[in-house]
């Protein structure tokens, strides 16, 4: 039944897109909605297809390579395509009559962002910005989320008896025979904890690494190297702050806060000589101390999760932006209808 009533609301959804696409409602409202305002849209990963299967990512900030490059054409027709560094004189702008204008975002200086996206940036001549978290770039290391996904696959796919009793401990079922089914449900046990303290997930990691599991899996779910961050650097792609460790801001002390900003930031401009002046936080968790921090160490602007448009009333240490995904974005009509809010 529930199956049902989605497969309804998703054929609805895409009959009221490709209604407003079509008959250029859309454009219209685009333009009357989004006049003296400026977009700002986050991605993640840009990964095709055929490579997702190994990966621990979830979907709901993935991009085919195809569809990202659909999307920036939309963009282009629609919008005035920001570069980041120009934002300041942007933002003064929005005091008169101005047309819509969109910046677009990067989360995590994952590997695909420089194999998929830069070369796909390049040939539509987009700028962007990527938000790097400096523990993890020119690092084997990834997000604990995409890590633990990763053992908790192999201890199932081992089948031992100790990896049992563990996946039983932690209530994560073991007897799916449909590997998407089994990839799924471990995708979202692993969501799940997000709101648990670090503590408690790092245990939980610690204890599935103790199996020294065995992973054939190729491994997708990597970031970049300073080589690579030096290249885009160099060629219209900013480079910003993701904080270090990518640890929720809010969920751990004022110290801790501040070594996270300081030190990325530093770290960042050393290997790129070149300022930063621009951070998201991880996850988007934010309250006014961080951004007072954010401020005192020297950053300008401070990127959020929460959807919304940019203003000349907005705090500009904590800029709402718009996550675009597969789901919300796999054609021009649906993209349009993300970008006005209508879903």
């Amino acid at each position: 039944m529930r199956n049902n009533i989605s497969l309804i609301l998703h054929i609805v959804k895409q009959v009221i897109a490709y209604f407003l696409y079509y008959t250029g409602l859309s454009r219209y409202i685009l333009k009357k909605k989004l006049n003296n305002k400026i977009t700002v849209l986050t991605y993640h990963r840009v990964l095709p297809s055929n490579k997702r299967k190994y990966s621990f990512t979830h979907q709901a900030i993935m991009v085919t390579p195809e569809n990202f490059a659909m999307q920036l054409s939309l963009l282009k027709e629609c919008f005035e395509i920001l570069d980041v560094h120009a934002l300041a004189d942007s933002i003064n702008e929005l005091k008169n009559e101005t047309d819509p204008k969109c910046i677009i975002t990067f989360d995590d200086a994952w590997f695909d962002n420089y194999d998929y996206a830069y070369s796909i940036l390049e040939e539509h001549s987009c700028p962007a910005i990527i938000f790097a978290p400096t523990d993890y770039v020119a690092s084997d290391k990834t997000f604990w989320q995409e890590e633990l996904g990763r053992l908790i696959w192999s201890a199932k796919q081992t089948g031992s008896q100790q990896s049992l009793k563990l996946l039983a401990r932690y209530q994560i079922e073991s007897d799916e025979s449909d590997l998407d089914s089994q990839k799924n449900k471990i995708m979202n046990y692993v969501r799940s904890l997000k709101v648990k303290p670090y503590e408690e997930i790092d245990a939980i990691i610690s204890d599935f690494t103790n199996l020294n599991p065995q992973d054939a899996y190729p491994i997708v779910d990597r970031h970049m190297t300073w080589e690579q961050l030096n290249k885009l650097s160099d060629n219209g792609i900013a480079i910003g702050s993701h904080a270090c460790s990518h640890r929720i801001l809010t969920k751990i002390d004022k110290y801790e806060t501040k070594i996270e900003l300081s030190k990325s930031k530093d770290i960042i401009e050393k290997k790129l000589n070149k300022p930063v002046k621009w951070i998201a936080y991880p996850n988007g968790d934010y309250h006014k101390e961080i951004g007072r921090l954010a401020n005192e160490i020297g950053y300008e602007y401070g990127f959020g999760t929460i959807y919304g448009h940019l203003d000349e009333n907005t705090d500009l240490y904590n800029i709402n932006r718009l996550n675009v995904n597969d789901a919300v974005a796999s054609n021009r009509p649906m993209f349009m209808a993300t970008l006005l809010g209508i879903f």
